[in-house]
């Protein structure tokens, strides 16, 4: 409304909830991943469980991701549909765009790693993610 902020990163359900669609007519679809909750386990303890222990909650941690993933792209479709019955005009984001969001985040990553995110931590998440990446290409 003041023309002071021109980018909002939200998920399509917060951005319904927040009714932003009310005061910006644009959305550029962007798949980012906002986390939403999380176990934290430290290892020595996790290690002291018997391994059918560990095997069964890994399990479960992938049955529950998987249905939360499934859960929450049916919630942004329809958080989606619902801000375009008002008027929202949604564009998918062009390979250029979907670079440039990764260069902005990449830039806040010297500022998480090693103070809000311990390094090996956040080097180890960078690997899986690479090798991810490299797998799905």
């Amino acid at each position: 409304e003041t023309g002071l902020v021109d980018t909002v990163p939200v998920a399509p359900m917060w951005a319904l909830l927040g009714q932003f669609d009310r005061v910006t007519r644009y959305m550029v679809r962007i798949n980012w991943v906002p986390v939403i909750g999380a176990t934290v386990i430290r290892k020595q303890r996790f290690d002291a469980f018997s391994s059918d222990v560990r095997e069964a909650m890994l399990n479960a941690s992938r049955v529950a991701a998987e249905k939360l993933r499934a859960h929450r792209k049916v919630q942004d479709e329809e958080a989606i549909r619902a801000m375009r019955a008002r008027g929202l005009t949604v564009h998918a984001a062009t390979p250029e765009i979907e670079r440039a969001w990764q260069q902005i985040a990449e830039v806040a990553w010297p500022k998480i790693r090693g103070s809000m995110v311990p390094a090996e931590t956040f080097d180890a998440v960078r690997a899986i993610v690479a090798d991810y990446r490299a797998q799905a290409n």
